[in-house]
């Protein structure tokens, strides 16, 4: 059985993402490593883990084809999360809540280095 582990991300600035995802996403933030070349963060809630990766240089870079589209969250309340999106100014992709073909209300903005985060509701 495979389990997944955590979620590598790679970001223009480590600290600005930290402050996103612990403050408009509610993450933990945990251990931080850095060398010469690369500072690692990781940030964790009760089921997932992300890790930040801001590179100095650039001997790993992310591959141009075969990277994840986007970053599903599972929530409880859609509309209390807009808000809090919203408080925090986070750029939205979706102005409002929208069906999904599976049925269920999703959302979609953006990280701070844009990435494509949704929010879909249980």
């Amino acid at each position: 059985m495979f389990i997944l582990s955590h979620i590598g991300l790679v970001v223009e600035d480590i600290n600005r993402s930290m402050n996103f995802y612990a403050n408009v996403l509610n993450f933990s933030v945990g251990e931080y490593k850095a060398d010469q070349d690369i500072k690692l963060l990781m940030l964790h809630n009760d089921t997932t883990t992300i890790e930040l990766i801001e590179r100095r240089s650039d001997p790993f870079a992310p591959r141009q084809t075969g990277l994840w589209d986007h970053l599903t969250f599972q929530v409880d309340d859609m509309y209390q999360v807009l808000k809090r999106l919203q408080e925090h100014n986070v750029e939205l992709i979706d102005k409002e809540p929208r069906m999904s073909l599976f049925g269920k209300n999703v959302l979609f903005f953006y990280g701070p280095d844009g990435e494509r985060i949704e929010f879909i509701e249980k």
